[in-house]
């Protein structure tokens, strides 16, 4: 079992880190594409826009919309929680979990009420 530990933790590293290779291939393909974005922004704007300020522009666009996005899903959407919640729903093991503390408030309620009704 410490061998699965061991590629579980690592792949756990890999899936971090893969979300941040997202930017590096949108840079890559701004970079790829910037000559035809030139001449559709010029044609757009009817005035030359500069390479230089392209590539840095685009980068702090994506990055501002990289974080409006994550801000939404975590502040209106509360992300991480229903993803908790569907990867729960999904585990035997906690589904048996909560379905013992059920029962468990279920018994506790019921010794409340004969206490009460005395």
């Amino acid at each position: 079992m410490k061998w699965l530990h061991f590629l579980l933790n690592q792949k756990l590293r890999l899936d971090l880190a893969a979300s941040f290779l997202v930017f590096v291939n949108f840079g890559l393909l701004i970079v790829a594409a910037s000559d035809k974005l030139i001449i559709f922004l010029t044609t757009v704007f009817g005035r030359p826009i500069i390479g230089v300020w392209l590539i840095p522009t685009m980068f702090i666009s994506i990055g501002t919309f990289a974080w409006v996005l994550g801000y939404v899903l975590d502040r209106f959407f509360k992300y991480l929680q229903v993803a908790n919640t569907v990867g729960n729903s999904r585990n035997p093991q906690i589904m048996e979990i909560l379905e013992n503390q059920k029962n468990i408030e279920k018994k506790i309620d019921y010794l409340y009420e004969v206490i009460n009704s005395k």
